[in-house]
């Protein structure tokens, strides 16, 4: 990812998920297990 760019549509920069380090990593690794788990859940 390049910095300095324009957000997606989700208002996001490189900048800041670069910013963010293993600590955003990792909660966003949880929030995506979280959400996966989820949709399991639905589909039984």
């Amino acid at each position: 990812m390049k910095c300095g760019k324009a957000p997606g549509m989700d208002g996001i920069t490189a900048d800041v998920l670069k910013a963010g380090g293993r600590v955003l990593a990792r909660r966003l690794q949880k929030l995506f297990v979280d959400i996966w788990e989820s949709e399991e859940d639905m589909e039984d």
